[in-house]
């Protein structure tokens, strides 16, 4: 079975990257996405994570762990910080020198990561031909398997902080983490396959039309999307059916991703 360690960057006594004034901690930031990730992928393969809690553990273990457990992937997560509040909501990903099968693997995760958040920019080194940077990393280059660092977005900053704050972006982040580990070792995340039969389900019910898409279960349309834009927003107009409503909750943020990726 594929085996991947997800390695929470920092913890215990390193905090690491600290937005004061919003009482953000990258380690907590970085082992909330770390665990969602691990959930999504549970079922597909086997998930090895060097901290479940907020615990310090040298650079030096967590490598050693991946090549304890001979994993076929490392992949560490962080949020970055600098010095201008004016800096750019963006996202990079970390490799060791070299190309090897970390870059095509840090490049699958760049790809899903950006699709799911178009709003950020890619700070990327495109000197070798791929997006991802280079460098010699004490938690990357003791790995006997491919491994990069993904840095989701700057923790400094107050956009960052709003972006990072938000639940549903933080399980974004690790929806794209756990995509990108599928697409490397081959296979299908379970959540995929169900948003795939929640979508044919869910269309089932659509009536398409060149200038909206409703859902007609109940006396009343239930859902309108009107002039179609490029990135699909919900309107409730009005509900008589409340098990449709409930039904159609479940559903929409599911098929919006769809729609997202397929663009």
């Amino acid at each position: 079975m594929f085996t991947v360690v997800l390695d929470a960057g920092h913890g215990g006594h390193d905090p690491g990257a600290v937005n004061v004034s919003r009482g953000l901690r990258e380690s907590d930031m970085a082992l909330d996405v770390m665990l969602r990730a691990r959930d999504l992928l549970a079922t597909d393969c086997k998930v090895v994570m060097t901290r479940v809690d907020d615990r310090f553990l040298p650079l030096r273990e967590r490598p050693a762990i991946a090549n304890s457990v001979d994993a076929d992937l490392f992949v560490s997560g962080h949020f970055n910080s600098g010095d201008s509040g004016a800096t750019a909501s963006s996202f990079e990903g970390f490799t060791t020198r070299g190309q090897n099968e970390s870059d095509k693997a840090c490049e699958m995760w760049i790809k899903h990561h950006g699709k799911l958040f178009p709003e950020q920019k890619l700070r990327s080194d495109r000197s070798d031909g791929d997006s991802d940077k280079e460098m010699g990393l004490a938690v990357l280059r003791p790995t006997k398997c491919p491994a990069y660092l993904c840095e989701f977005e700057f923790i400094h900053t107050e956009h960052g902080a709003d972006l990072i704050e938000s639940d549903s972006n933080r399980q974004k982040m690790a929806l794209g983490v756990a995509r990108a580990v599928a697409q490397y070792g081959g296979f299908t995340l379970a959540y995929d396959r169900a948003s795939e039969g929640a979508l044919e389900r869910l269309m089932e019910d659509l009536e398409l039309t060149d200038d909206k898409i409703s859902i007609n279960r109940g006396p009343g349309d239930l859902v309108r999307h009107e002039a179609l834009p490029d990135v699909m927003t919900i309107k409730r107009a009005k509900v008589d059916a409340d098990v449709v409503l409930k039904r159609a909750h479940a559903m929409m943020w599911q098929l919006e991703q769809l729609i997202n990726e397929i663009k």
